[in-house]
C-alpha cells in the first residue's frame, strides 16, 4: 500500500478485524473502502477553483449535509463530468481522467469494478455486469451501493460475508495503489504565531511544501492539504499537527456544527457549520453591480451603477479622491477602509462627478462584491469579477472589439494591452470591493504590471498588502457629516422626535463614524419605537459583525489574530509600546507584535493614534470590531493566554482616546505604581515582570529609574543591587540632560551598599557631565575627599587613581568658578594623586580669593606653608 499515512492506519484497523472475525474483517475493510472513497471527492472538490458562480461552496455544501457515500459519489461525477469540471485544477486533469476514461482489462479501473461486481452480485443478484470497458467512477459508484446493501440497509450472514472480503479488498488495494490522487503529497499545514508553517506530512514525501517553513507571506488556513501544483485546502478533511488522527465530513449537518468521523479510531470531532449555512443556489446580483451595458454620462461612457442616494458628502476625501483621478500621476489609487465605512458610495459620487469633466473617455466599473449591506441587514450576492479571466470577459463584452472574431483571440491578453494604451481614448479601471477576488495580491500585480497613464485604476477593499498604490484612508465620518446622515435617515423613517441630543451624540461616540453602523441602529430605534442601547444592538446583530469584519479576519496572519483578540478582550486606549511589553514576556511564543499592529491598521481593525506630547503611537479598537472580536475570543483555544495578558495590562490602566495628548509617560508611572504595590505586599515579584520592563526601559529610559525606586523601597542588599542595575540602565540609554540625576542618585545607592568604586564612578561622571553644575563639581570633589579621609578608603587601583585624575581635571577646567572652598577640595585630589605643586598652586589661588578661608588655611598649614612669604 502506498505510503499514506491516514490510510496505512485504517489498514492497522483491517489487520486487527483480519484477526477477531470475518465479521469484523469485512465491516472494518468497509471503513477502509468508505474512507477511500471519500478521500478521493473531498480532493477532487477541493480541486475545483473558485469562481463567480460558487461551483466548488455548492459541492461542498452538498457534501457536508450528506448522510450516505451515495451523495459523495453523485458530487464526484457532478465534479467530474459536469459544469463544476470546466473548473477544476489543470494538475487534476490526470486524476479526472483516471476516474472518467473507459478501459478494458488491462487498466486497474476494469479489475477493480470486476471484483466489485462479484461483492455486490452475492448481495444484489439484479446488478449489472461491467461491459467491455468501465471506467473508475463506476467504482466509487459501486463502492457507495456496497455499503448500503451491507452496512446501511441490509444484514448478511457471516458466511456472505467471509465470501465478500477478498475481492473488497483486492479492489481496494487496486484503487489505493494505482490511483494518482495518493501518490501526491499530502500535508497538514498549521501556521505559528511567527508566521512560518509547521508542515506535517502525511504522504511519503512533502517537498512542495517544504518552503512553507521559512517564508511569512502565504495566507493558509490550518488544516490538510493536498499538492496540485500549488497548495490546495482539503476543508472536507481534518487532523492535528502531530498527525494523531485524521477525520472526514460524515453528515450530522445542523445550525451550529456537523460531523467529522475517523474511520480509524471511531472518534468524532464536530466542526461549525456557519460558513456553509449560505444557499447553494445561484444568488443576485449587487445593488452596486456595473450596468450590462456602456452608456452615456456626462462626458464618458460608462457602465457605472446608479449614484448613491441620500449620499452625506465627505468633502476633504472627495476633493482629494478627484485631484488624484485628474492628475498625470499615481496610476493605480486604493479606497482602502472597514467594510460598510462608505468606499463604494464615496467612489460613485466621485466618479459620477469626474464623468461631467474631460479628464477620461470611458469609464468601467468591475464589481467583486459578494455582499449587499441593506438597511435591512447583510445579503448575500453574486459577485461579477472574482478573476483577471472575468474582468477581461466583462471588458469584451462591453466593448465589443472587432478582434473577437479573429483567430487565437485572448481576452485576457486584450485587457492587458488595453490597460496599457488608451484604445477607446483615456480610460479609468474601477475595481469595486478588491479583498473579495480569488487573489487579490496576484491580480494587483497583474494589474500594477500593465496599467499606463493617461489610464487609471481605482479599487476599493478592505485590506491593503500591495505595493505601487496611491492609498486614500477612508475611515469614520467627522461628527458634523455623522449628524447630517443621523437627520436624513431618521427624517426617512420618521423618527426625528424619537432621537434626542444626547441620544444623536451617542450614536456619534459609539459608532465611531460608521455610516451602516448608525443606519442600523436607527432602524432598531424604528423596531423598538425608542432609543436602544448602541453596545446591546451591536453585541447581537451577529450578521452585521460577520458582513463587516469575517471575510477580512480570515486572511490575518495568527499573530495578528492573537494581538486582535487581546485588544478586543479589554477593549481601551493603550500605547503600542505597553501592548508589545505585554505580548512578548516569555510565557507567551515569540511573535512580532509591532507587525502585527500594523497588519490589522492595514485591515481597519484598529486606529493607530499619535501623541503629540511624545510622538508615541497608541492602539484604539473601535466597538464594532471589539464585539466581533470578543465573539471569537469566546471560542479561541488562545482565551486563557489572553486572559493572563490581560490581566498584565490591567496596570497601565484604562484610557480613553482623550488621554493620548498625555503622552506614554502617566501609563507607564501608573504600571510602575501598580507593580510596585504587589512587589511590596509580595504579591509578586519584580522578577515576574522584568522582561517586560526591560523592553518597555528600553523605549522610555524613565521606566528604569521608576524600578528603582520599587527596589530601593524594598531596601534589602540584594534589591539595592537591582536599584543599582536599574539607574545604570537608565543612564545607558537617557538624553543628556537627565543623565545628571541618575549620577547622582547611582552615588547615593552605591554609598548605601559600600560600594566604594561605584560611589567613586558615579561621582566621577556626574562631576565631569557637560550640563552639570559647578556646585556638584565641587560637591563631587569634597565627597570624594570624604571617603579617602573618614572612610579609609585606598587609592590602591590604577582604576580609582584615572577616576581622581578625570574630576581633577574637569574641576580644574572650570576652577574659574570655584570659590576659596572649592579649590581647597581641589587641593586635596590632588594630594591623593601625591602631586604636591598642584594642590600648593590651588591653595594659593583659594587664599588669594579668601585669605580666611579655614578649609584653605587649614591645608597651608599641612603644607608648610608661610602666609606672607612665597615660599613652602
Amino acid at each position: 500500500m502506498v505510503g499514506f499515512k491516514p490510510l496505512l492506519r485504517i489498514r492497522e484497523r483491517v489487520e486487527v478485524g483480519r484477526a477477531d472475525s470475518d465479521t469484523t474483517f469485512f465491516h472494518d475493510l468497509m471503513y477502509a473502502a468508505e474512507m477511500t472513497a471519500k478521500l478521493i471527492v473531498a480532493a477532487l472538490v477541493a480541486a475545483v477553483d473558485d469562481d463567480k458562480d460558487g461551483s466548488r461552496f455548492r459541492q461542498v455544501s452538498q457534501l457536508v449535509r450528506a448522510d450516505g457515500l451515495g451523495e459523495w459519489a453523485a458530487v464526484l461525477t457532478e465534479v467530474l463530468t459536469g459544469p463544476p469540471s470546466q473548473h477544476l485544477l489543470l494538475e487534476a486533469r490526470t486524476e479526472q481522467r483516471e476516474l472518467t476514461q473507459k478501459v478494458g482489462p488491462e487498466g486497474w479501473q476494469y479489475q477493480a469494478a470486476y471484483l466489485l461486481y462479484s461483492c455486490l452480485v452475492l448481495v444484489d443478484p439484479a446488478c449489472e455486469a461491467p461491459s467491455a470497458k468501465v471506467d473508475g467512477l463506476r467504482c466509487i459508484r459501486d463502492l457507495a451501493r456496497l455499503r448500503n446493501k451491507t452496512r446501511g440497509h441490509g444484514a448478511p450472514k457471516t458466511e456472505v460475508l467471509s465470501k465478500l472480503a477478498p475481492s473488497l479488498e483486492q479492489a481496494l488495494d487496486l484503487i489505493i495503489n494505482n490511483h494518482s490522487l495518493f501518490k501526491r503529497e499530502w500535508v497538514y499545514l498549521h501556521r505559528n504565531l511567527s508566521g512560518k508553517y509547521r508542515v506535517t506530512k502525511l504522504s511519503d514525501t512533502a517537498a512542495a511544501f517544504e518552503p512553507l517553513k521559512q517564508t511569512t507571506t502565504t495566507n493558509h488556513p490550518n488544516g490538510v492539504y493536498i499538492f496540485f501544483g500549488r497548495p490546495v485546502h482539503v476543508e472536507l478533511a481534518g487532523s492535528d499537527p502531530d498527525a494523531s488522527d485524521f477525520y472526514l465530513a460524515n453528515g450530522g449537518f445542523s445550525e451550529k456544527r456537523f460531523e467529522m468521523l475517523s474511520y480509524a479510531t471511531g472518534s468524532t470531532s464536530h466542526v461549525d457549520s456557519a460558513p456553509y449555512l449560505s444557499p447553494s443556489t445561484p444568488l443576485p446580483g449587487s445593488e452596486t453591480e456595473g450596468l450590462g451595458e456602456l452608456d452615456s454620462i456626462g462626458n464618458c461612457l460608462s457602465n457605472l451603477p446608479a449614484a448613491p442616494a441620500e449620499y452625506v458628502r465627505r468633502e476633504h476625501l472627495e476633493t482629494e479622491l478627484l485631484e488624484t483621478l485628474r492628475n498625470d500621476r499615481h496610476p493605480v489609487i486604493t479606497l482602502v477602509g472597514r467594510g460598510g465605512i462608505g468606499k463604494t458610495s464615496l467612489a460613485l459620487a466621485a466618479l459620477h462627478g469626474i464623468a461631467h469633466e474631460n479628464r477620461f473617455e470611458v469609464i468601467l466599473w468591475f464589481s467583486a462584491r459578494d455582499l449587499d449591506l441593506l438597511p435591512s441587514g447583510p445579503k448575500q450576492v453574486r459577485p461579477a469579477v472574482l478573476t483577471v479571466k472575468d474582468a477581461a470577459d466583462e471588458f469584451v463584452r462591453l466593448t465589443a472589439p472587432r478582434l473577437t472574431k479573429e483567430k487565437g483571440f485572448r481576452s485576457t491578453e486584450h485587457l492587458a494591452e488595453s490597460l496599457t494604451k488608451p484604445q477607446l481614448g483615456p480610460t479609468l479601471f474601477v475595481f469595486d470591493n478588491f479583498e473579495t477576488v480569488i487573489n487579490p495580491a496576484e491580480l494587483f500585480k497583474w494589474i500594477d504590471t500593465y496599467i499606463r497613464l493617461p489610464n487609471k485604476v481605482l479599487i476599493t477593499t478592505r485590506y491593503r498588502d500591495f505595493k505601487g498604490d496611491y492609498p486614500l484612508d477612508v475611515r469614520g465620518m467627522s461628527e458634523s457629516e455623522c449628524k447630517l446622515l443621523i437627520d436624513a435617515t431618521a427624517g426617512k423613517l420618521g423618527i426625528q422626535s424619537l432621537l434626542t441630543s444626547d441620544y444623536r451624540q451617542e450614536l456619534v461616540r459609539e459608532s465611531e463614524g460608521h455610516p451602516y453602523v448608525i443606519k442600523i441602529l436607527l432602524g432598531e430605534v424604528v423596531k423598538a419605537g425608542k432609543p436602544v442601547k448602541v453596545e446591546r444592538v451591536v453585541a447581537g446583530a451577529d450578521d452585521l459583525l460577520t458582513a463587516l469584519f469575517e471575510r477580512t479576519y480570515a486572511t490575518l496572519t495568527p499573530v495578528a489574530q492573537r494581538v486582535f483578540l487581546t485588544l478586543c478582550n479589554w477593549r481601551t486606549t493603550i500605547p503600542q509600546l505597553a501592548f508589545e511589553a505585554v505580548l512578548l514576556r516569555p510565557e507567551n511564543e515569540k511573535m512580532a507584535v509591532a507587525d502585527a499592529i500594523n497588519e490589522l491598521e492595514r485591515s481597519s481593525f484598529v486606529e493607530l493614534l499619535e501623541s503629540q506630547a511624545d510622538h508615541e503611537i497608541f492602539v484604539s479598537t473601535p466597538l464594532v470590531a471589539a464585539l466581533f472580536g470578543r465573539r471569537k475570543l469566546a471560542v479561541s483555544p488562545l482565551k486563557s493566554a489572553i486572559e493572563a495578558d490581560t490581566g498584565i495590562l490591567h496596570h497601565f490602566g484604562a484610557g480613553q482616546r482623550s488621554d493620548v495628548r498625555h503622552g506614554v509617560a502617566p501609563r507607564i508611572e501608573r504600571m510602575i505604581t501598580s507593580i510596585a504595590k504587589r512587589a511590596l505586599q509580595q504579591k509578586d515579584t519584580l522578577a515576574e515582570y522584568m522582561p517586560m520592563l526591560d523592553f518597555i526601559g528600553r523605549h522610555y529610559p524613565r521606566t528604569w529609574l521608576l524600578v528603582a525606586s520599587i527596589y530601593e523601597d524594598i531596601g534589602s542588599i540584594e534589591a539595592l543591587e537591582q536599584a543599582k542595575r536599574a539607574i545604570r540602565q537608565n543612564l545607558e540609554r537617557a538624553a543628556e540632560g537627565a543623565a545628571v540625576g541618575s549620577w547622582r542618585r547611582l552615588a547615593v545607592v552605591c554609598q548605601r551598599t559600600g560600594d566604594v568604586l561605584g560611589e567613586l564612578h558615579a561621582l566621577v561622571e556626574l562631576a565631569i557631565h557637560p550640563e552639570v553644575e559647578f556646585d556638584d563639581v565641587s560637591n563631587a570633589a569634597s565627597q570624594l575627599n570624604y571617603l579617602f579621609a573618614e572612610k579609609r578608603a585606598i587609592l590602591d587601583s590604577e582604576e580609582k587613581q584615572i577616576l581622581v585624575r578625570r574630576l581633577a581635571a574637569a574641576m580644574e577646567a572650570r576652577s574659574h568658578e570655584a570659590n576659596a572652598t572649592a579649590l581647597s577640595r581641589l587641593a586635596w585630589l590632588y594630594l591623593h594623586l601625591k602631586d604636591t605643586p598642584k594642590a600648593q598652586e590651588h591653595v594659593k589661588r583659594g587664599l588669594a580669593l579668601d585669605p580666611d578661608n579655614e578649609h584653605c588655611q587649614r591645608l597651608a598649614g599641612r603644607l608648610a606653608y608661610s602666609q606672607g612669604t612665597s615660599k613652602w
